[in-house]
Formats: C-alpha cells, structure tokens, sequence
C-alpha cells in the first residue's frame, strides 16, 4: 500500500511539473529554460523566445538558468 501511494505521488507530481509553464531561446545553442519571461537569462536571445511545459523543456535536456535557480 505504502508504495502504492508513492508511486501515486511521483506521478502526480511529475504530471504537475509537466504543466508547468517556462520560457526558452529557440535557438540551437540555449541550454537553459526559464521561469519568467523577462528573465535576464533570456535578455541576449536573438531568436524567438518559445513558451513550453516544464516537462519538455526537461525532456529536451535543459536546465534551470542560474538567474532563476538564485
């Protein structure tokens, strides 16, 4: 029962990150997602700047910038 429930709440709980809204570069090189889209992570972006899911960018292999991680 006990890892019934765990497992429950891992899945929920990765559901929910994956709904989460961030903000990427679309650009070829941009390894980092960002919580807001004034971030100033993003402020050298020549390219568009892409609103996906938290799990996407993830799955894409990007990490947090160190702006929003602070």
């Amino acid at each position: 029962m006990k890892t019934s429930v765990l497992l429950l709440g891992l899945l929920l709980s990765g559901y929910a990150q994956g709904d989460s809204v961030v903000y990427i570069c679309d650009s070829g090189h941009a390894k980092r997602y960002h919580l807001r889209d004034d971030c100033r992570g993003l402020h050298n972006c020549t390219h568009h700047i892409v609103k996906i899911s938290l799990g996407e960018a993830k799955r894409s292999g990007r990490t947090l910038c160190d702006f929003d991680g602070k």
